[in-house]
């Protein structure tokens, strides 16, 4: 039987789980959130009227990177009805997650309080995961598996949401 092809899409989810599994701390998060970040691009590139100009938005292509952060492309796919409350408040927090690993003032993996206070935030069935029950508490047991888990999951959303998202139209002239 042939192996059947991968698409674009698998190959990105296998990049991703790849690296959120294998790596060591520090690659973890800088590479899932490089992931969550190009998805939001993705998001807002295809929902907006002019993908070239959305392109120039985001800081592909010249142009205004008004859109350039992960910060603002978070707050923006809120509030544009893109992402859910839930997966807002999740990228928000792997955001901070990042920034401690980015910016350390000695080496720093899950372990750190800060980080994992970050973690125990990330939200789960629409709860924080200091606020889950005993089963979920036992088996999301560490920080870097509740990053994982959540990481993955606001990935999967937006990847899926993205396909169908329909282009807004471009305002024609009046007449």
């Amino acid at each position: 039987m042939a192996r059947k092809k991968l698409t674009d899409v698998e190959h990105q989810i296998s990049a991703f789980l790849t690296a959120v599994n294998e790596e060591k701390d520090f690659p973890c998060v800088l590479v899932a959130t490089t992931f969550l970040d190009d998805a939001l691009a993705a998001l807002l590139i295809a929902r907006l009227a002019d993908p070239d100009k959305a392109k120039q938005l985001i800081g592909r292509g010249g142009g205004i990177p008004a859109l350039e952060s992960f910060a603002t492309r978070i707050l923006t796919a809120y509030c544009m009805g893109l992402i859910p409350k839930r997966i807002y408040t999740n990228l928000d927090n792997i955001r901070e997650i990042r920034n401690r690993f980015a910016h350390p003032q000695s080496p720093i993996d899950f372990g750190d309080k800060e980080v994992s206070d970050f973690c125990d935030k990330l939200i789960l069935r629409n709860r924080p995961f200091a606020e889950e029950d005993r089963p979920a508490k036992a088996f999301y047991n560490t920080p870097r598996k509740k990053f994982t888990i959540i990481a993955n999951d606001a990935l999967a959303a937006m990847i899926l949401s993205r396909k169908e998202l329909k282009r807004l139209p471009i305002m024609q002239e009046d007449q």
